[in-house]
């Protein structure tokens, strides 16, 4: 927290067995986030298969269009649209802008608008049961990720200490962030 809180941005990766009380540390830390002030954004992976790819991410940004309306006023049309593709809440009927169908756009959209909220106060991002994440959605975390060196934002991802195949999407995203400085692991 407090590196995040001083423009230095970190992702934690919370793991452990079924049990061990990895909610009760994530909620500890949300709680100590509020008392200094964070903006907080809380999230999880659906278990349950037929989930719409980037479901973490679009309960995250329908949090900031309910709690932060003006941040999304200010985007333009097109990255309103684009945003629009996983939240459908902010499509718009008059809107004339066409979305970018490019996978980076949304990307940095995305990425621009959660640097936004961050701007004020400092952000906790908890996303709970990463280990059923689908890979559109990891995709969009390693991009958060690469892009938060010199933000106030904390990424919290918990996740089951379970064994998965080297190809899974997972253990590539684990291993990207895993690169990064500012992460780090707790098992």
């Amino acid at each position: 927290l407090d590196s995040a809180s001083t423009g230095r941005g970190q992702v934690l990766i919370l793991t452990g067995e079924p049990g061990i009380g990895k909610s009760a540390l994530v909620d500890e830390t949300n709680r100590l986030a509020h008392d200094q002030n964070f903006s907080a954004l809380t999230t999880r992976c659906p278990e349950q298969e037929g989930a719409p790819p980037f479901w973490p991410w679009t309960l995250a940004l329908t949090q900031i269009a309910k709690s932060n309306p003006e941040l999304i006023d200010d985007l333009t049309e097109r990255n309103r649209a684009t945003l629009s593709s996983i939240v459908p809440a902010l499509d718009t009927e008059d809107s004339p802008a066409s979305a970018s169908d490019s996978q980076f756009d949304l990307f940095m959209v995305t990425t621009n608008l959660i640097k936004s909220l961050a701007n004020g106060s400092p952000l906790i991002i908890t996303i709970d049961d990463l280990h059923w994440a689908d890979s559109s959605s990891l995709k969009l975390l390693e991009h958060i990720a690469d892009n938060i060196e010199g933000t106030k934002i904390l990424l919290l991802c918990a996740m089951r200490d379970t064994e998965f195949d080297i190809g899974n999407a997972l253990s590539a995203t684990l291993a990207s962030l895993a690169r990064h400085p500012a992460t780090s692991r707790i098992p």
